[in-house]
Parts: structure tokens; C-alpha cells; sequence
């Protein structure tokens, strides 16, 4: 387990179980040297899952996240956004995802958001309905590469009301500058 000299790791385990899987998920992800990982892992399938994203996740070495999985569904569906959206190496979100549809949805989302490379974005998503809706917003409001948005939608009024005024905001920039 000790292969890289550097890195703290805190263990909790119970079991002759868990330290079975530990043993074989550490491989993988200690392959990264300088990256700290704090893994809170409740059951031995945790562990299982766990291994499965992680070749995936550490594909940039600099990159620290914070992963709250309560599940294994949580994890399976965090693995198939992760390729999605680790494409921006230096990037760093923040998911709060709660249940596998929100992940689901925030998939669908994510190939459309994550191509501006240097944008920050802090979203607060709280259902399905407003991840559909934003879907479709970010496709308007991504043009540009290197503005910070910050998006609090709270109904999907709101975000078929912010796609229109983000169209016309547009197309008054342009007027602008032809003169």
C-alpha cells in the first residue's frame, strides 16, 4: 500500500473485509502522487465501486476533490459523469449531487458547460426540472470563454426568461460594435 512515500492516508477500518478491498483499490488510486484523497467508505461494496471510478477521476494529477458517496448507485452514476467532466484539467467543481436522477441529468449538462476551459460556475441545482432547463440555457450563455456566471434558478420560468434576455443582451453587443 505504501508505494508513494509522501501521501498521508487515514484509514478507518473495521473489518478483515474492508482491509481485504482497501488493499485493492489502493493500487489504483495511489497512482497519483501528490494528490490527497479523503475516503469515508461505509461498506466493503462502497470500496468496489469506489475502485471503478477512481482510474477514471485521477486522470489529472492536480486536481483535488471532494467525493460525498452515500451509495453504490451514487458511485455507479458518478462514474459515467466523471469522463465528461474531468475533460478541463484545471477546473475545480464542487457536486452536491443527491440522488442517482440528479447525476443522470447533470451528465446530459455537463458536455455542454465544460467547453469554456477557465469558467467557474457554481450551480444549485435543485431538481430534475432545472437541470432540463438549464440544459438548454447553457448552450446561449457559454459563448463567451472567460466570464463568471453565477446561476441561481429557482423556477423554470426563471430560466426560459434568462434565455431570451441572454439573446437579445447578445445581439445588442453586436450592434454595438459594428458602430
Amino acid at each position: 500500500m505504501e508505494n508513494n512515500r509522501d501521501t498521508t492516508r487515514h484509514l478507518h477500518l473495521k473489518t478483515a473485509t474492508d482491509v481485504a478491498y482497501q488493499d485493492s483499490t489502493t493500487n489504483t488510486m495511489e497512482n497519483n502522487r501528490d494528490t490527497t484523497r479523503h475516503l469515508h467508505l461505509n461498506r466493503h461494496t462502497d470500496v468496489a465501486y469506489q475502485d471503478s471510478t477512481t482510474n477514471t477521476m485521477e486522470n489529472n494529477r492536480n486536481t483535488t476533490r471532494h467525493l460525498h458517496l452515500k451509495t453504490a448507485t451514487d458511485v455507479a452514476y458518478q462514474d459515467s459523469t466523471t469522463n465528461t467532466m474531468e475533460n478541463n484539467r484545471d477546473t475545480t467543481r464542487h457536486l452536491h449531487l443527491k440522488t442517482a436522477t440528479d447525476v443522470a441529468y447533470q451528465d446530459s449538462t455537463t458536455n455542454t458547460m465544460e467547453n469554456n476551459r477557465d469558467t467557474t460556475r457554481h450551480l444549485h441545482l435543485k431538481t430534475v426540472t432545472d437541470v432540463a432547463y438549464q440544459d438548454s440555457t447553457t448552450n446561449t450563455m457559454e459563448n463567451n470563454r472567460d466570464t463568471t456566471r453565477h446561476l441561481h434558478l429557482k423556477t423554470a420560468t426563471d430560466v426560459a426568461y434568462q434565455e431570451i434576455v441572454g439573446f437579445k443582451m447578445r445581439k445588442r453587443i453586436q450592434t454595438l460594435k459594428s458602430l
